[in-house]
């Protein structure tokens, strides 16, 4: 496809398919979002796949959909026109683009774990980084400041709280009466490292994912088993 073709494609407005579930552009399992010219068609769309819901009419840049893509991790935007056996496939280099930093590859499993509740998505976040608010404070005594992960409170429970960018941190951050200060972590690196038992909320003022305890260790099982394997594949390699 042409620039020309794309400039007249995106020139148009069209019904984005919101997810249900996660209240985002609707991601399906091949990393793939939908775009409609007519909201009859994007509705017949979302009663196929449910849980889903026509969105708004609006217009969209290519570094619009460029961002998009590169914050929820998606490969491929679907657009199609009025007819439903007709579609342009725009494949989007993110790389390309001066963009803000985004962590595709974790939001996009924030998102395919809300919508499907498959495990293997929960599982593939063990090599995931995640921006964990940190607190600095100064010691009474000795030289080196005290450094702490924050734990949050959500209701009557606890959370750790933890973000997949700078995107989700920074408004969350403000509201603190304490300032926090990101570090990227595993959710492996980041349990090992704090006491007692408390669920992961990520994002939360957005997904709003929890993490129960058990969750938890699905992730961290994942992660040895990655770092036991890794151990056996340079062993061989030596």
């Amino acid at each position: 496809m042409t620039p020309t073709e794309i400039d007249e494609i995106l020139a148009k407005t069209y019904y984005p398919v919101i997810s249900e579930k996660t209240g985002q552009l609707y991601l399906d399992e091949g990393f793939r979002i939908y775009l409609f010219e007519a909201d009859t068609v994007a509705q017949v769309f979302c009663d196929r796949i449910k849980n889903a819901k026509v969105g708004e009419e609006v217009s969209y840049t290519m570094q619009d959909l460029a961002s998009i893509c590169a914050r929820m991790g998606a490969k491929t935007t679907y657009i199609m026109p009025s007819r439903a056996d007709e579609y342009a496939k725009l494949d989007i280099d993110t790389r390309a683009k001066k963009l803000l930093h985004y962590n595709g590859d974790a939001v996009k499993k924030i998102l395919l774990l809300k919508e499907t509740k498959k495990k293997k998505y929960l599982r593939a976040m063990c090599k995931d980084y995640f921006v964990a608010p940190m607190e600095i404070a100064p010691r009474e005594y000795g030289t080196y400041p005290y450094i702490s992960h924050v734990i949050a409170q959500g209701g009557k429970e606890e959370y750790i709280p933890l973000f997949s960018d700078l995107q989700e941190f920074l408004p969350w951050n403000e509201k603190m009466k304490n300032e926090f200060f990101p570090h990227a972590v595993t959710i492996a690196d980041l349990k090992e490292n704090m006491e007692g038992e408390h669920p992961i909320i990520i994002n939360p003022e957005s997904d709003r994912l929890i993490l129960s305890t058990k969750m938890i260790e699905i992730v961290i099982k994942e992660a040895k088993k990655g770092k036991k394997n890794e151990a056996v594949r340079s062993k061989k390699s030596n």
